[in-house]
């Protein structure tokens, strides 16, 4: 009986844990969107908006180079995120700064 007492107590740890990682995803998520809000509209393909470094190092842990010029980013939030990368087209359009 103690056994399966043990083996219950752990999985309502496992269980709390996963809850308090919901509970975090969901907040950095509703902080995400409200940054989001205030970016104005842009065509990425005619236009040239400033980084926003603060977005990125806080949502992104670390980014590994791939095949075929495809960037992997492993986000803050648990998942992975796989683009195309498109430095060869950066030089095309004017810098905005701020």
């Amino acid at each position: 009986m103690t056994g399966y007492i043990m083996e219950l107590h752990g999985k309502i740890g496992e269980f709390e844990d996963r809850q308090e990682k919901v509970k975090d995803i969901k907040e950095e998520l509703k902080w995400f969107k409200k940054e989001l809000m205030t970016l104005e509209e842009f065509n990425p393909k005619k236009k040239r908006v400033p980084f926003r470094g603060d977005i990125f190092t806080r949502l992104i842990k670390s980014g590994t180079f791939l095949l075929d010029d495809v960037i992997e980013y492993q986000l803050s939030i648990g998942i992975n995120w796989i683009t195309k990368d498109n430095r060869k087209q950066h030089w095309k359009l004017p810098m905005k700064t701020k």
